[in-house]
């Protein structure tokens, strides 16, 4: 469970079609709140090992309560797109 003002990690990683972790040439992800109000629009994702990327989200001490989404972008030195979508909660104390 995440609350209003803390911070939520989205993490990724991305491996090649030998199961070898890869990096990518971009990475961005969009959060969406349960309002459907776009919070974050291809927000950069910081690369923290080879194949492995993080974004910090940090929500609004008004942020709306409920189900979250996000959708990470990565696209591979090949020019393909990979789509992850996920989501958290956030809650009220």
């Amino acid at each position: 469970m995440n609350y209003r003002g803390s911070t939520r990690e989205i993490y990724n990683e991305h491996y090649n079609s030998s199961s070898t972790l890869e990096d990518v040439t971009s990475a961005t992800v969009d959060i969406i709140d349960p309002d459907s109000t776009v919070i974050v629009d291809d927000g950069a994702m910081t690369k923290t090992a080879t194949g492995k990327y993080s974004y910090f989200h940090t929500i609004s001490t008004s942020g709306v309560l409920g189900w979250w989404t996000y959708q990470i972008t990565m696209v591979d030195t090949n020019g393909y797109i990979f789509i992850d979508i996920g989501g958290f909660e956030v809650g009220s104390l």
